[in-house]
């Protein structure tokens, strides 16, 4: 085989070790995929990005469809986040391209550092939106804020959705499941948005996304039967905060 045949199943098995080990903390693995896939050689704005939204775009549709079997998506909460995160993830992947290299490797090095910290110490979410109105606005504004992140950075979205629903009342079953709904339809216009300007091998599309559906099905049946679930998210935190760190200083600071 060429290295051209082999790299979509490198690929493959990369993806499918990184969403087994991230969905049994609930997270779509786009956070890894970005700075991994561009380590591996791909452009970081027209390959890395686009790759990583249409996986989790795949992944989080599978969630999503499950969900909604259960009946756990409520979809009045989840709605006014999807309509404030379209247009924004579209303004977020079309100032991907205005941007620096360095400058977004910068903004993924510090989400990854931020999403580390908050997988150690995970701090308490308390309800802070009762009413209907209330509810509704912070819907709007966090909606566009995570859909322009999504659109900028590649981010899938669900390290940030969750933390929202849970402000705005719903239970962590209900936060999650709602969550696949909002990051489905917010990566897909990410994608679509960045498919417009870059482009991936259909062959690494394809096996990449197979990929992440058979991990994140065996990571959420595997569940971290064999260490405390306290200990595993402490590991997960300090992964992310290595990635975040070894990412800003070869991107950034040595500029690559």
């Amino acid at each position: 085989m060429t290295g051209s045949e082999i790299m979509p199943f490198v690929l493959a098995g990369i993806v499918l070790a990184v969403s087994f080990l991230l969905s049994m903390f609930g997270l779509g693995g786009a956070q890894l995929y970005v700075p991994i896939f561009f380590w591996l050689g791909m452009s970081l704005k027209s390959e890395a990005i686009l790759l990583a939204l249409t996986i989790n775009f795949v992944t989080q549709t599978s969630a999503f469809l499950y969900y909604r079997r259960k009946r756990l998506v409520e979809f009045k909460m989840g709605i006014p986040l999807v309509v404030a995160a379209i247009p924004m993830t579209f303004l977020g992947a079309h100032l991907t391209y205005k941007v620096p290299d360095h400058f977004i490797a910068l903004f993924i090095g510090l989400f990854l550092i931020a999403l580390g910290l908050q997988r150690i110490y995970k701090p308490a979410v308390k309800t802070i939106a009762r009413t209907s109105k209330k509810k509704i606005a912070l819907g709007f504004l966090a909606g566009g804020v995570i859909g322009f992140l999504i659109g900028l950075l590649g981010i899938g979205g669900g390290s940030l959705v969750v933390p929202t629903l849970l402000l705005l009342g719903l239970s962590p079953k209900h936060a999650a499941a709602t969550s696949a709904f909002v990051t489905s339809i917010s990566t897909f216009s990410g994608s679509a948005a960045h498919w417009k300007m870059g482009t991936v091998p259909l062959i690494i599309v394809v096996v990449t996304a197979l990929a992440a559906i058979v991990g994140s099905q065996l990571g959420a049946r595997f569940m971290t039967k064999r260490l405390p679930e306290k200990l595993m998210s402490v590991l997960l935190g300090v992964l992310l905060i290595l990635i975040g760190m070894v990412f800003i200083v070869k991107e950034v600071i040595f500029l690559g």
